[in-house]
Order: C-alpha cells, then sequence, then structure tokens
C-alpha cells in the first residue's frame, strides 16, 4: 500500500508541476506575442517615418534639381520670362539693314525668346552665327548675364566680350587656320594701336584654344639688368645681350627691376591674315630711350598662340664695329620707321637708319631668273632683258680659256690686277693679270679691273690708284677701276681690318678722286656689313657700287649698278670655281644705260 500510495503522490506532484510549467510557459508565450506585436506596431511607425522621409527626400532632390535645371538654363539661355524686357537699342533692324561686311550677313533672331543680332558667316563650309544679345529682362540684369555667343548648329561657345551693338562691324572676328588645318576665330581687343587681349577659338571643333597679352608676351621675351658700371645696363633677348648707356633714373629703375622699364607701345604696328598675326615693336627704356627694333610672327596651333618667329635688332652707330672690345650702345631718342637691319655680332642683329645721300633701288628681283648653268638675267617690266652677264677672277682660276667663257654668254670681265700684303703692305701684281686683260679682249669681253686693298691711309689710296694707272696707260681699259675694300677674315688682325670707319672712307674716296681724275670710271666693291658698317656710303654715293651678296634676294634697299652673287661659279674654259656678277647698269660707257631701256 505503501508503495501504491507513494506512486499516486508523485504522479499528482508531477501533474501539478505540468500545470505550473503549462502556465509558465504559456505565460511565456504571451509575453512573446506581446513583445512580437509590440515589435511590430513599432516597425510600421519607423517604416512609415522612412517611408515619409524617403518621398521627401526625393522630392527634395527632384525639386533642387529641377532647380539648377532651371537655373543652369535660365542664365545660359536667357530664360527671365518678364512682361517688360529691356533692349541695347530700339531700332535693331537699322542696324542689320545698315550692315555690310564682305563674307557676313546680319539679321534679327530670337533665341530662347529674346532678340540678338545674329552676324552670319561660313566656316569650313559650315554656318556659323555670332550672336550679340539685344533684349535683356531688365536693365538691371543684363550686365550679369551672357551677352554674345557662337552658335554653330545649336552648338554653342559663350563668349565674355563686350561689344557695341550700334556698331556691329568693331565685333567681328579675324578667322583664322590652325596648323592641323581646322579654322578658327581671333577675337581682339585693341588699345591705343596695340592688340591687349587677343582670344582664339576652334570653329570646327567648337573649343575656346586659349588667350594672350600682347604686351606680356612681348615682355616674356626680354630681361634687363643693371651693371656694375655707372648707367651701363644689359638688354638681353633669347639669350643674347646688348649694353646700353641710360641716365640716373633708367639705370635705377632697371636695377630695382621695376616692370615699367621696358616699353613698346610707341609705334607699335601689325598685321593679321589668316595664317599669323605679324608684328614690329620699338623697344625702350622708359618710352624715351630707344634700344631697337623687334619683329614677330604669331600663329595658330592646337595650344593655341605660338611665336613662330621674333628678331630683335638694336639701334647701333654706323661706326658700331670699331676696333676694341664690344662697345656700349647710346640708345636713340626717338624709334626708326625705316631702317636696314643686318647680322650682328654672337647671333645678333643690328639696325641702323636710312642714308640721306644713296638713292633707293628700284628693282623688282623678282624680275631676276638663273639658268642650269647658274647665269642670271633681269627683265623689265616689258620682258626686255636689262642686264649683263659677268665674271671677275684672278690668279686663283688660273689658265682660262676665254673663246669659251665667251661662247657661254658671258659680256664683261674684271680681273685683279694688284693686291696689298696684310701685314707689310707691299703692292704685288696678279702674276695673271696681263693674260686675263689680253685674253679677254681678244674674245670680244669688255675688261675692267680691280684692286684688293689693305690701305691704311690716304696716302696709301692715292699709291694703290697711281699703280693702276700707270701700269694700264698702255691697256684699253673700258670698264671701272674698282676699289675693292673689304675685312680681311684671316688673320684678323690684318692692317686694314684695324682703321676706324672714317679713314676707310677717307682712304676710298681718295682712290676714287685719282682714278676719276686720271680719266677712268671709280667703282667700289663691298658686301653689306663694310658698305654700312666699314665706309660712309653718303660720302660716296657719286660712285657706282659692285655689291657683293651671296644669295636670291639682296637684303639692302640701295640702288648699285653690279651684284656678285655667286663665288661658286663653274664654266666650260676655267678650271676653278668663278665669281658671277649681273650688272644692271652698263658701267664700261660712258654714258650710263637706262635699266628700263634694257642693254
Amino acid at each position: 500500500m505503501r508503495d501504491t500510495e507513494d506512486k499516486r503522490q508523485e504522479f499528482q506532484s508531477e501533474v501539478q508541476e505540468d500545470k505550473r510549467g503549462y502556465k509558465n510557459n504559456q505565460s511565456n508565450g504571451i509575453d512573446i506575442v506581446g513583445k512580437l506585436k509590440k515589435k511590430l506596431r513599432n516597425s510600421r511607425i519607423v517604416i512609415g517615418v522612412l517611408g515619409v522621409l524617403l518621398i521627401a527626400s526625393i522630392g527634395f532632390i527632384i525639386f533642387v534639381m529641377m532647380k539648377e535645371k532651371k537655373t543652369e538654363e535660365a542664365f545660359f539661355n536667357n530664360i527671365y520670362v518678364t512682361e517688360e524686357t529691356y533692349r541695347l537699342t530700339e531700332d535693331l533692324g537699322k542696324i542689320v539693314s545698315d550692315f555690310s561686311v564682305e563674307g557676313y550677313t546680319a539679321s534679327v533672331k530670337t533665341i530662347n525668346g529674346y532678340e540678338y543680332l545674329a552676324l552670319t558667316t561660313e566656316v569650313d563650309g559650315e554656318q556659323v552665327d555670332i550672336c550679340y544679345q539685344n533684349e535683356f529682362p531688365d536693365a538691371e540684369k543684363k550686365d550679369s548675364l551672357i551677352k554674345a555667343l557662337i552658335n554653330k548648329n545649336g552648338d554653342m561657345i559663350t563668349l565674355p566680350d563686350s561689344y557695341d551693338i550700334n556698331n556691329p562691324a568693331a565685333n567681328l572676328p579675324y578667322k583664322v587656320n590652325f596648323e592641323d588645318g581646322t579654322k578658327g576665330f581671333v577675337f581682339m581687343d585693341v588699345e591705343n594701336g596695340m592688340p591687349s587681349d587677343m582670344r582664339l577659338y576652334n570653329i570646327s571643333n567648337m573649343t575656346k584654344y586659349g588667350d594672350i597679352n600682347m604686351t606680356s608676351t612681348i615682355r616674356y621675351y626680354f630681361s634687363a639688368d643693371g651693371y656694375k658700371t655707372p648707367n651701363t645696363v644689359g638688354l638681353s633677348h633669347n639669350g643674347i645681350e646688348y649694353m646700353y648707356l641710360v641716365d640716373d633714373a633708367l639705370y635705377t629703375a632697371t636695377v630695382e627691376k621695376q616692370s615699367n622699364v621696358l616699353e613698346f607701345a610707341d609705334g607699335f604696328t601689325y598685321e593679321i591674315d589668316e595664317d599669323s598675326i605679324s608684328f614690329t615693336a620699338y623697344i625702350s627704356f622708359g618710352g624715351s630711350a630707344y634700344a631697337g627694333e623687334y619683329k614677330g610672327e604669331i600663329t595658330f596651333n592646337s595650344v593655341g598662340f605660338d611665336m613662330s618667329y621674333q628678331r630683335f635688332a638694336a639701334y647701333v652707330p654706323f661706326n658700331y664695329e670699331d676696333p676694341g672690345d664690344w662697345p656700349v650702345i647710346t640708345p636713340r631718342t626717338d624709334y626708326l620707321t625705316e631702317n636696314i637691319t643686318i647680322a650682328g655680332k654672337n647671333g645678333g642683329y643690328y639696325a641702323l637708319p636710312l642714308y640721306e645721300n644713296v638713292p633707293l633701288s628700284e628693282y623688282d628681283y623678282s624680275r631676276v631668273t638663273e639658268d642650269e648653268a647658274g647665269i642670271r638675267t633681269y627683265t623689265d617690266e616689258n620682258g626686255n632683258v636689262a642686264s649683263e652677264f659677268g665674271l671677275d677672277v684672278s690668279k686663283f682660276q688660273g689658265d682660262i680659256d676665254w673663246e669659251a667663257v665667251a661662247a657661254q654668254g658671258v659680256t664683261f670681265v674684271i680681273p685683279r690686277i694688284a693686291y696689298r700684303g696684310y701685314s707689310v703692305g707691299s703692292i704685288v701684281e696678279d702674276e695673271y693679270f696681263e693674260q686675263n686683260v689680253t685674253g679677254a679682249q681678244e674674245a670680244g669681253l669688255d675688261v675692267g679691273l680691280y684692286i684688293f686693298s689693305q690701305a691704311v691711309t690716304v696716302e696709301e689710296g692715292i699709291e694703290e690708284a697711281e699703280y693702276i694707272i700707270d701700269r694700264i696707260k698702255d691697256l684699253n681699259i673700258t670698264g671701272p677701276i674698282v676699289f675693292d675694300t673689304e675685312y680681311y677674315d684671316e688673320p684678323a688682325d690684318a692692317r686694314a681690318n684695324l682703321i676706324t670707319r672714317e679713314e676707310r672712307t677717307a682712304i676710298t674716296k681718295a682712290f676714287c678722286e685719282t682714278i676719276e681724275e686720271a680719266g677712268y670710271k671709280p667703282m667700289v666693291y663691298a658686301n653689306t656689313r663694310w658698305l654700312l658698317l666699314g665706309i660712309d656710303w653718303d660720302q660716296l654715293a657719286e660712285y657706282d657700287v659692285w655689291y657683293a651678296y651671296y644669295g636670291n634676294d639682296p637684303i639692302l634697299p640701295y640702288d648699285f649698278a653690279m651684284w656678285q652673287y655667286s663665288c661658286e661659279g663653274v664654266l666650260e674654259g676655267i678650271g676653278n670655281y668663278v665669281d658671277m656678277n649681273i650688272m644692271f647698269r652698263d658701267v664700261f660707257n660712258e654714258e650710263t644705260a637706262d635699266v628700263s631701256e634694257g642693254f
């Protein structure tokens, strides 16, 4: 019985325990469900809030984007819808009707509701409009809005340029070619005759390529520095330096690197075509001491503007190459609108004023032709031959077959009669002199003579002339007697290299006067540098000049009778190179031939 009772009580205890466990589990389940319900309610609230926020955010973003788009469109397209508008001019139609520029047409166009003046042209086969806004929402806003643009088939570039709606021709750009074959516009501001800002646009691909300021561009290539020597400054261009003597104020300004020391606005000139902008500027210290002339050419490439050529020529006196160190230049008080520029020392250039007494040349060198043998001929404007071909010879050509030479069109020859030594100074006769004179005359050629001078005094110049006169008294010399004055390259200290320009001029004049008094025709031979820096041509203007220049277009602007254009001529009958000459005036006869009439 005990066992049974115990088991029954134990069973009831288990039943009670199970009931308590069920209640507890039931309570826990309710709690879990409650918590889940509470969390679900909270989640719904959160989701609702998040949804509202999300919708609000999306709406705000769309609002902002639409606002920005409208703002951008309004800025670019001038979309400001107002009932009243402001116009720069109320009679744009009359401006259009009065407009007349070759290559352009004018019209009134409406862009996004506002009135524009459109100047239409063709670029690379496509129509391009340059549009200037005339109508604005109101007067106050017109200065802040886009006022001008380039329009090609709806592709637009805005222009920052100001403009005068009443003078549309002044707003037009220059049409230019880029190096890659594309086309463009250059818009240019000009102040006091000098381009200030220039803006470059490629119209073929509708791209702005950049801009430059002419003043800053020129200044970039120059520098000025003061030296220990009082009032001496150095002006450098592309690594080449020239020394100038300036006053105290300019010297101080240069030493202190004042930005306005170098100026170049005075006299500035420029020309622009489709391929380049060429200009001339006159460089000065402070606008009062002129240092020289600067020429340049600007072309157009894919980067923008390119300085494709430039040259600075320093103003120098005629006696600039006196013996001694490179002299200090005294600047001019004004600039030279006309000058002659020649190559100078160390790769630089010199600019000199024109002679007063020497006439300028009237020859058109484009009418000089050259055949396969190197023989040049000049024809006048009517096609008549107005020149003769000749040679100058010395012992260096050796024995010459003059009949063969004459058969090739040679009509005159100038043999060397003698030379003076560069050290001791003795006169030495050319060993082929008589042979050349006789042979040339027998072949029917006109004959003149020249002497290579190293005279260093007037007396020596007269001595050379008298030597020639005495030596040719029994010869029938009909041509000029030429005084050959030139720099002796080697050695550099040759005796005649070391005299002054004034001394050399006096010697040359004494020689020519002595020859003329004896009844012969004097003539002066020299190259460009020697005719400008070696002698004073103004004092010798009455004598014909034989000009030595080995090139196609003589750089000398003055009149000369004969031109030695080559020292490497090759002709049958002559075993070595020979000098080739073209004669524009017949210096072998007493009466000077008129070039226009020919020979």
